[in-house]
């Protein structure tokens, strides 16, 4: 009966602990990897917890503003790509200047908004790479949606 109980408070103290260990920010899962993205002196920090603890960050280079795209539901959107043995997901953000631009944005909030994304791959191994190319060519907001072949590049052009 004790030894229930202890193994009961074990697994919360884990879920308790795992939680605080990645920083406040928006958050989700790939491949068992726990993902965050925040704002850290001006940049966006791409930070991954891996189910054996190891805590690694990534200077994602796209500016202050950061976000996972995401489904419906939440969860950050990603695609598999066997080819490369890769789940795909999109981390965009970074500064949106809608004076010069030559086509209404009105959807677009430049406090929300932003033209940069950067795709993350995570191998089936668990080992992450991000995409060297930051895709500047579409206008992204936190409830955007982007075509596979966004995530398809981002497999292929890394």
């Amino acid at each position: 009966m004790v030894l229930a109980y202890l193994s009961k408070f074990s697994l919360l103290l884990l879920i308790l602990i795992s939680s605080c260990a990645i920083s406040a920010g928006q958050k989700g899962l790939v491949q068992g990897i726990a993902f965050s993205v925040e704002q850290k002196g001006g940049v966006c920090i791409l930070s991954a917890l891996t189910p054996t603890g190891e805590k690694r960050e990534y200077d994602l280079g796209i500016g202050s503003k950061c976000f996972f795209l995401t489904e419906k539901s939440g969860e950050i959107r990603r695609e598999y790509y066997k080819d490369v043995s890769s789940h795909v997901f999109i981390v965009a953000g970074g500064s949106l200047e809608k004076e010069s631009m030559n086509y209404p944005v009105e959807f677009a909030s430049e406090d929300e908004c932003g033209m940069l994304s950067k795709g993350v791959l995570v191998k089936e191994s668990g080992e992450i790479s991000v995409s060297t190319h930051v895709d500047r060519s579409t206008i992204y907001c936190p409830n955007s949606k982007a075509d596979e072949k966004i995530y398809w590049m981002f497999a292929h052009w890394n």
